[in-house]
């Protein structure tokens, strides 16, 4: 559920950024798979720069489609920001888990 509510910040951060308007149809079916890539990556690397968590979202999401990925882009960080402020990091005994 936390990778469908990042994918969807990420989304919607995006749109806000790059002004342009929210396509509610895919919120309600499907997003565009490197917002899912993107918000993964924030999931399980939560301290990570945000810099170097959409150079890496971005490398393997191309390696593992073999799409061109989209291109790295201050909305792409600004949506990183908005998501990292949003979601609670998650607590440490559920990152570690033995």
């Amino acid at each position: 559920m936390r990778r469908d509510i990042a994918a969807e910040l990420a989304y919607r951060a995006y749109c806000e950024t790059e002004g342009i308007p929210v396509d509610e149809r895919a919120l309600a079916t499907r997003l565009p798979e490197e917002f899912f890539w993107v918000g993964d990556r924030m999931l399980d690397n939560p301290d990570e720069p945000e810099q170097a968590t959409l150079t890496a979202a971005l490398a393997v999401y191309a390696a593992c489609t073999r799409k061109e990925p989209p291109p790295a882009s201050e909305a792409w960080l600004s949506a990183i920001r908005k998501v990292r402020e949003t979601l609670p990091k998650p607590a440490l005994s559920a990152r570690f888990s033995f």
